[in-house]
């Protein structure tokens, strides 16, 4: 029996092996989308980044808990910089509506960032002028 036949788990005699390739897993699917330029890739990653790896999950285990930690915050840090991204991206493409989407997300994340405070302000001018809802 084989991982080719759609078989997740391979028995052989007392072992059992978990065939990866068969697997969907969404912190591999948001690294690749994060890693892309494109708006449209950018806002995919966000779609599969839903906060903390393993939010809520307790193992109290030393080295488990550090390998948690360093994963959260890598993690944490590519939709931070994924969000400035499109922040960006939506300043200078005058899409105020989206920019605004972003910049509360960014700024949920991370709330001491004046320059995302001072885009969000210029997107909401902006959205009233062009008479848009954010």
């Amino acid at each position: 029996m084989d991982a080719s036949h759609g078989r997740t788990f391979l028995t052989d005699g007392d072992s059992i092996t978990l065939h990866l390739d068969d697997l969907d897993f969404d912190v591999v699917r948001f690294e690749a989308l994060a890693a892309g330029s494109g708006p449209e890739q950018l806002e995919q990653a966000l779609v599969v980044y839903r906060g903390d790896l393993l939010d809520g999950f307790g193992l109290k285990e030393e080295p488990f808990e550090d390998w948690l930690r360093v994963e959260r915050e890598r993690l944490r840090a590519m939709a931070v910089a994924a969000l400035d991204k499109l922040v960006a991206h939506y300043c200078t493409t005058n899409d105020p509506a989206s920019c605004v989407r972003s910049a509360t997300r960014l700024l949920a994340m991370e709330p001491l960032r004046e320059d995302i405070h001072r885009a969000l302000m210029r997107a909401y001018d902006l959205c009233a002028w062009m008479g848009l809802q954010p």
